[in-house]
């Protein structure tokens, strides 16, 4: 009998080891998004002058699950109100966020737009951003996550999952892909030039003078093919249709491959030009977009409606309702297999242990 008192003694303190020990697990935190992206929450409606993004900052698709860096995707609350008819203030006068931390935009599947800025030294190029520094911690869906403990997921890079969701392809303009604090549109990597992915006209290796970006990599000209706008901001650098899982971003691995590379630096805009026009209140992000000044002029043309762009969000990525994706790994089909491992362990063990005792 000492015997088995001894083995059923060690199996205190086996058990829990066996039970706590999967540092892979899904997170047992009631705020953990999905990670198959059932969790996604995206509403959006203009009413009068005022258009507004409610979300749970969930994405709608695959997400690191805390692997690349000891973070994942949190589900919040999040109210973006923005102008439904933008103003453009002139060149000179810009909102500076290379310096901000945390969301300055939101995209269409549920994450944050960052800035370039990595948080932990000054932005003065492409070495100093958070693509140069963090850019090994981006899942394969080009985003990652701040925190584990509140809603931080976001982009500093062409989002892959949303691009091929939306149906980018390598010889058109990019879709839309987000919101503007200012209330601009947010486009992917790919320019009017059939496709070509678009530079800054600062960057030394840019060759199209006319389809390039201002210094918030912005692009004021109408393009009636592509909107109702007349300046739109564009995410740049390379994107899933330069790798190797151009039909379907999730079957690669983590990290993303390819990472942009420097001479599409900045990637994010580093700053707005937008401003917030009488009546209205724009909020939700930490960009400060100021009150527009007697020079500010119309962002829009006259063929433009404020509507909608999604207002009810887009389907799961991957689902049976999403037409373009194949279906994401979901969380139970990889984090949760190793718990039910060590239960199966446990479940042998003590029934070994009671046959001894009979």
């Amino acid at each position: 009998m000492i015997y088995y008192f001894a083995i059923m003694a060690r199996l205190f303190f086996v058990i829990p080891w066996l039970l706590l020990s999967n540092t892979n697990a899904q997170p047992t935190t009631s705020t953990a998004c999905a990670q198959d992206g059932s969790d996604y929450e995206y509403a959006e409606a203009v009413s009068g002058s005022t258009r507004t993004v409610t979300t749970n900052w969930c994405p709608n698709h695959y997400f690191d699950n805390g692997k690349l860096n000891p973070n994942y995707a949190i589900a919040g609350s999040g109210t973006i109100t923005m102008p439904a008819n933008p103003m453009l203030e002139n060149s000179s006068s810009t909102v500076d966020v290379s310096g901000q931390g945390g969301g300055v935009g939101v995209l269409f599947d549920g994450a944050m737009i960052y800035s370039p800025f990595a948080g932990t030294v000054a932005l003065t190029g492409y070495s100093t951003s958070a693509t140069a520094l963090e850019g090994d911690t981006f899942d394969k869906c080009g985003e990652h996550s701040s925190s584990d403990t509140s809603a931080g997921y976001h982009t500093h890079i062409p989002p892959s999952c949303l691009l091929h969701q939306l149906n980018e392809s390598a010889d058109s303009h990019s879709p839309q892909i987000g919101w503007a604090p200012d209330g601009f549109p947010v486009y992917g990597p790919r320019g009017p030039r059939d496709g070509a992915k678009i530079k800054l006209c600062s960057e030394q290796t840019n060759t199209d003078s006319t389809y390039c970006l201002d210094e918030c990599s912005g692009l004021e000209l109408e393009l009636p093919s592509v909107d109702n706008f007349k300046y739109r901001y564009y995410i740049t650098g390379e994107d899933f249709l330069d790798g190797n899982n151009a039909a379907d971003p999730t079957s690669g691995s983590d990290p993303i491959n390819p990472l942009p590379t420097e001479e599409y630096y900045p990637f994010t805009p580093r700053c707005y030009r937008g401003c917030c026009p009488n009546g209205v209140t724009c909020s939700g992000t930490r960009a400060t977009i100021p009150t527009c000044s007697n020079s500010a002029t119309s962002g829009v043309t006259s063929s433009y409606t404020a509507e909608a762009k999604y207002a009810n969000g887009l389907p799961i990525y991957g689902s049976d309702s999403d037409t373009t994706a194949t279906i994401a790994p979901t969380a139970g089909s990889a984090s949760n297999r190793p718990y039910s491992l060590q239960l199966t362990i446990v479940s042998l063990i003590i029934t070994s242990v009671v046959f001894m005792m009979l």
